[in-house]
C-alpha cells in the first residue's frame, strides 16, 4: 500500500484516535504515525510481523529516537482485523492494542496538538475516527 498522509483535524490533548483495518495475508509491517510533518513524527506505531514485535518511536528533524518495544506479546495476525486506539494526554499517549494491552509512550515533541496522520504498509485501513 502506498503511504497515505492525512492533514487531519487537530489531534489535541484529550482526544482519542481509533484506526481499524485488516493486515494483509502476507504482511511484513504497517505503521500508524502521528506528527507535525513527515520529518517530525511524535508517535509511530509499527507492528512488525516478521519479528513479532510492536515498536514505537519518534522522529524529530528526520532523526529517529530510541525506540520502545512492547513486551506483552504480538497481538496482530496476518489476514485478520485489528483496532488500535490512541488517547492523547498532555505528557503522553496511551496506545491500546487489539488484545487490550496498553502502552504508555511519552509526548517527546511536547506539543499539545498534531495535524498529520500517516498510514503505510501491509494493511487495508478501513476506518479512522477521532473523538
Amino acid at each position: 500500500m502506498p503511504c497515505t498522509h492525512f492533514n487531519c483535524n487537530p489531534f489535541e490533548v484529550g482526544r482519542t484516535l481509533t484506526v481499524n483495518g485488516v493486515a494483509n495475508a502476507d504482511a511484513n509491517f504497517f505503521h500508524v504515525a502521528i506528527g507535525l510533518s513527515v520529518e517530525n513524527v511524535v508517535l509511530q506505531i509499527d507492528p512488525r510481523f516478521n519479528d513479532g514485535k510492536v515498536v514505537l518511536n519518534t522522529c524529530q528533524e528526520r532523526k529517529w529516537g530510541e525506540h520502545v518495544v512492547h513486551e506483552g506479546g504480538f497481538p496482530f495476525q496476518r489476514g485478520k482485523e485489528f483496532k488500535i486506539t490512541v488517547l492523547f494526554k498532555r505528557e503522553e499517549f496511551v496506545v491500546t492494542l487489539p488484545d487490550g494491552a496498553q502502552i504508555t509512550y511519552p509526548n517527546r515533541l511536547g506539543k499539545e496538538k498534531y495535524c498529520l496522520l500517516t498510514l503505510n504498509g501491509d494493511a487495508e485501513f478501513k476506518n479512522i475516527d477521532m473523538k
